[in-house]
């Protein structure tokens, strides 16, 4: 039986060194870092697995200029997690060069890619509402899709939400129902579909050059309720990674936190109370949409935190949908006060081990506690 293995995404910034000795001393396994050549190089001196983490579609350097940018369905420029719109051909050369780079010149052994996807929920009601830009027009209909259909219908969706009116329209016209009436509405389908085609595209070709240079091919993704909202198909991400690290935070507290899973039902929840919903009812929408565990909620509350039951719940699906195809070492929150409950559910569900985000002193407690319990699995 395999040891059930602890990571750390980002190290204590005022004693690197010192940090990554105490981390391989306490039995973790790999820390994941940015490209800095020294710090990669002190991690596998030290017998950590070293990884390197890049943004996907960073909207920085050359791709200021506002043309860059993804377009929601009214056709407004939008940024989402610092972003660009997803399909850019000029963002994506400049991300995989910058991951040659990394593998070329440090000593890391693979590239975990963060933000490889479209935007979600937490970044707004029109940045979700993406991308219709020239350029993704042109690639949807190279790709056989009828795009005014999709825009069409799309539009249709966000309207009912933004007009403040959704609680006067037909049960049946609710908008999570509408994505999966793709026989109804099959541009909506066509939507969810084009944004998967897309991101399996990019994962696809990064995954090939890491492995063509010897090295493991890694992601920061949604987690499994939450995936098709942003194009991360798991079917199809299955074979491309060998490492994937489902983004499961029970109460990140930041505003917004995009990929957490306490701010992302929420703001699907924001969504309907914006088109006329009361909180119940949102609230009640949204947990049979995600298939979550939070019922009779205030918004307020699940925006601060979702049950340890939820975070069961999607680590066992995250073994169900990748059961021995990628390492499974989902990131779960630091921070959180039950995080030994996750890790503990983690190991129960016959995952490979636990990342977690973000190395801080006053959180050493912790850490410590984490390794006994898992030097005990």
């Amino acid at each position: 039986m395999m040891a059930f293995e602890l990571w750390m995404h980002g190290i204590s910034p005022e004693d690197p060194q010192a940090c990554m000795e105490r981390l391989h001393d306490l039995g973790f396994s790999a820390v994941v870092l940015g490209a800095d050549q020294r710090q990669l190089a002190a991690a596998k001196k030290v017998g950590l697995g070293a990884y390197a983490c890049t943004g996907t579609f960073s909207r920085s350097k050359e791709f200021q200029d506002e043309r860059y940018l993804a377009v929601d369905v009214e056709g407004s420029p939008r940024e989402w997690f610092g972003s660009t719109c997803p399909n850019r051909e000029p963002v994506r050369k400049a991300n995989l060069s910058q991951v040659e780079e990394i593998l070329s010149k440090t000593e890391a052994d693979g590239v975990l890619l963060d933000g490889c996807r479209f935007a979600s929920p937490a970044s707004g009601l029109e940045a979700f509402f993406t991308c219709f830009c020239p350029t993704c027009e042109a690639k949807a209909r190279e790709m056989g899709y009828d795009f005014a259909r999709m825009r069409k219908q799309v539009r249709m969706i966000y309207r009912m939400l933004a007009d403040g009116r959704l609680a006067k329209r037909p049960v049946d016209m609710n908008p999570f129902n509408l994505l999966s009436s793709v026989s109804v509405f099959p541009g909506l389908g066509d939507w969810i579909s084009f944004r998967a085609e897309c991101i399996t595209e990019h994962f696809s070709k990064a995954s090939e050059l890491v492995r063509g240079m010897g090295a493991k091919m890694g992601a920061y993704i949604f987690t499994p309720c939450l995936s098709p909202l942003v194009g991360q198909r798991y079917s199809s991400l299955a074979g491309l990674l060998d490492i994937a690290s489902p983004m499961i935070y029970r109460n990140y507290p930041d505003d917004e936190g995009p990929a957490c899973l306490n701010k992302e039902a929420a703001a699907l929840a924001r969504f309907l109370r914006r088109g006329g919903l009361k909180d119940s009812k949102a609230v009640e929408t949204v947990n049979r949409f995600l298939g979550l565990c939070e019922e009779k909620k205030a918004i307020s509350a699940i925006d601060r935190e979702i049950s340890v039951e939820s975070i069961e719940q999607e680590l066992r699906r995250t073994a169900q949908y990748l059961e021995g195809r990628p390492k499974l070492v989902p990131i779960l929150y630091l921070g959180d006060e039950l995080v030994e409950n996750s890790v503990q559910a983690a190991a129960s569900a016959g995952l490979d081990g636990v990342n977690f985000f973000v190395y801080k002193d006053e959180w050493s407690g912790v850490v410590e506690r984490i390794s006994q319990c898992a030097s005990s699995k």
